[in-house]
């Protein structure tokens, strides 16, 4: 099993294209702010570009941004999730191990990536947000992992009747997810919070999970 919260190494990544920066930049922004308070002229700025037009032009507008960001992270995050949970799962790992991967795209981005809690905030305003061809774009990269990762839950539990385990994936996907999220968006910004502290934090809750997906059914 891996070692508690390991982080990945990193990655030696040629320098950031404009369109790169400008899809971070507006990341952050959309993490700051929410995705519809931002302006594209606004991102633009930011971004450093010298052309005020320049997400209209690598992204036409700010549905072609989103999916734009949705690819992204479909390439860095999702796909690369699903790869190492197939990996994983050749074995005969625990419980633990399945959730410690599974969870990887939820929790420990922000660990791995400059931009990973950015991320995280951005798939949360998706994800609950009113725009429902955005929610349907976002559940579209996750399904492939989210099926897998869940199948692989249930076969560790074979105890639990379907509905006992239906109710404790739905709080995997909403307390060890979406609440941790917010849990810990409020966390970092307490004075003497690190990222040794959030990385603790997220041990513990793992720990929970556990205890809340294999107690009597």
């Amino acid at each position: 099993m891996p070692e508690k919260l390991a982080i990945k190494p990193a990655i030696n990544a040629p320098p950031e294209s404009t369109r790169q920066t400008i899809l971070l930049t507006a990341l952050k922004l959309f993490h700051d702010e929410g995705i519809d308070a931002v302006k594209l002229l606004r991102i633009s700025a930011e971004s450093g570009s010298a052309n005020t037009a320049a997400v209209h032009y690598y992204f036409k507008n700010k549905d072609g941004l989103i999916q734009a960001i949705l690819d992204f992270l479909d390439a860095n995050i999702w796909q690369p999730a699903y790869q190492e949970l197939e990996e994983v799962l050749v074995g005969e790992p625990d419980i633990r191990e399945v959730l410690y991967v599974g969870l990887w795209p939820s929790n420990r981005i922000a660990f791995d990536f400059s931009w990973g809690a950015d991320a995280q905030s951005v798939m949360f305003h998706i994800a609950t947000g009113a725009n429902s061809e955005y929610r349907h774009a976002l559940d579209t990269i996750t399904a492939p992992q989210q099926s897998l990762f869940r199948g692989a839950v249930r076969a560790l539990v074979p105890e639990l009747s379907d509905d006992v385990f239906e109710a404790r994936w739905n709080f995997v996907l909403t307390g060890a997810t979406f609440g941790l999220h917010a849990s810990t968006r409020l966390l970092r910004l307490e004075e003497g919070w690190t990222l040794a502290s959030e990385k603790k934090y997220v041990d513990y809750m793992l720990d929970y999970v556990v205890g809340g997906l294999t107690g009597p059914g």
